[in-house]
C-alpha cells in the first residue's frame, strides 16, 4: 500500500512502523477487554500510523459491539444495512461488528444478512470464533443461497 506521505497528502507527518495489519488485530483483540475509552483516545494521538489504526480499531470494536449492538436489540437494523453498503471501512466495520451483540444474544440472523456484501465483513464477524467455527463459515460457498440452518447444522 502506498501512503500519500507528501506535503499535503493525507499521511503528511506520518511515521510508520512496518507492522502489518494482522499483527495489530492480533494484539487488539489479546487486549480488547482490557482496553476503555481513555486508553484508545490516547492512541489516535501517536505519531505512528498503527498505533493510530489501533486506536480507531478499538473505538469502533468497542463502540459497535457495546453501545450499537445492544442498542438495536429488539429495534430495526435498516442502519446496520446501510453502513454495511458504505464506501468507509470503519462504517463497514461498524455494522458487522455491532451484529456481535445479536450472536451473544443467539440470534446471529443479522450478520448473515450482512454477510452479503464481501467476505471481508464475514472475516470480521467472525475473528473472535474459535479456528474450527471460522473455517466452516468461511469455506461456505459465497454464492450459494443457505437456508438459515445450514449455518448452525451440528
Amino acid at each position: 500500500m502506498v501512503f500519500k506521505t507528501e506535503k499535503g497528502g493525507y499521511s503528511e507527518g506520518d511515521n510508520f512502523l512496518g507492522v502489518r495489519v494482522p499483527q495489530i488485530r492480533k494484539i487488539i483483540n489479546a487486549h480488547l477487554n482490557e482496553v476503555g475509552l481513555k486508553e484508545a483516545v490516547q492512541l489516535l494521538k501517536s505519531p505512528w500510523h498503527k498505533v493510530r489504526l489501533s486506536g480507531y480499531t478499538l473505538l469502533v470494536d468497542i463502540s459497535a459491539r457495546e453501545i450499537i449492538g445492544n442498542h438495536l436489540i429488539g429495534k430495526d437494523k435498516n442502519i446496520l444495512r446501510v453502513l454495511s453498503k458504505s464506501k468507509s471501512l470503519w462504517e463497514r466495520r461498524i455494522a458487522i461488528i455491532s451484529t456481535w451483540a445479536f450472536i451473544k444474544n443467539g440470534d446471529p440472523k443479522e450478520t448473515f444478512s450482512i454477510c452479503e456484501t464481501p467476505r471481508v465483513m464475514l472475516r470480521y464477524a467472525l475473528e473472535k470464533h474459535g479456528e474450527s467455527q471460522r473455517k466452516k463459515y468461511m469455506n461456505l460457498p459465497p454464492k450459494k443461497k443457505l437456508k438459515f440452518s445450514d449455518y448452525f447444522s451440528k
